[in-house]
């Protein structure tokens, strides 16, 4: 039967992918959510206690639980933060972002043709002489039409360009600020996730009347 601290861990779990899954701009959201995670996440030692305290063999198992938890930084650390977040206000968190951007170049250039005869005008035939008038018409609209395409090879150029962004957020702490406060959390969970485990495997879950568990 699955114990109150299994199900407080879910709910850290589930409030750790919300943050997970919010906008990266959307920081309240993200915070909100990793603030959520963070009480449920250090709530399960509590509800592991309150429902298992009367088992036979438990305070003695559980002490030695507790003195490693006590010994870990992280553990002490998330303990302390989720302190601060119910007692003084939110955590306190800044955001990191990375962006890395590959650029492309596109070449472009012009040719003006300007054509010249070597007979006189009045010598050429009718054919030759509007050819020659219709030119500069002509390398206009060529001229027109590369620029365009160049535009538009521009434009699609700059909108392939590779962006990479790092969006984070990280506790202000100098000691944990190199790693994402998200992951933190989900280090933790996996901690306790390891002595819920244990604690239901070796103690019974004690059931109410009504048949749920206590």
């Amino acid at each position: 039967m699955e114990s109150t601290a299994s199900i407080t861990l879910r709910k850290a779990r589930f409030f750790l992918d919300q943050a997970r899954a919010a906008d990266p701009n959307d920081r309240h959201a993200i915070a909100s959510n990793l603030e959520a995670a963070i009480v449920f996440c250090r709530s399960v030692t509590f509800h592991l206690q309150g429902q298992f305290a009367h088992s036979a063999g438990f305070a003695d198992w559980y002490a030695e639980h507790q003195r490693r938890l006590g010994e870990q930084p992280l553990s002490r650390f998330m303990l302390k933060r989720r302190n601060y977040v119910l007692k003084v206000g939110p955590a306190i968190v800044t955001r990191i972002v990375d962006v890395s951007v590959a650029e492309s170049l596109v070449m472009h250039g012009e040719v003006s043709v300007q054509i010249r005869r070597g007979q006189p005008w009045y010598r050429r035939s009718l054919k030759v002489l509007i050819s020659d008038l219709l030119h500069p018409l002509r390398q206009s609209v060529r001229l027109w039409q590369e620029r365009r395409r160049w535009r538009r090879q521009a434009k699609k150029s700059a909108k392939s360009s590779a962006v990479v962004t790092r969006d984070e957020l990280r506790f202000t702490d100098p000691e944990w600020g190199g790693t994402p406060a998200l992951d933190l959390v989900d280090q933790q969970l996996t901690i306790l996730a390891d002595i819920v485990k244990e604690a239901e495997a070796r103690f019974e879950v004690p059931v109410c009347s009504n048949g749920d568990s206590v």
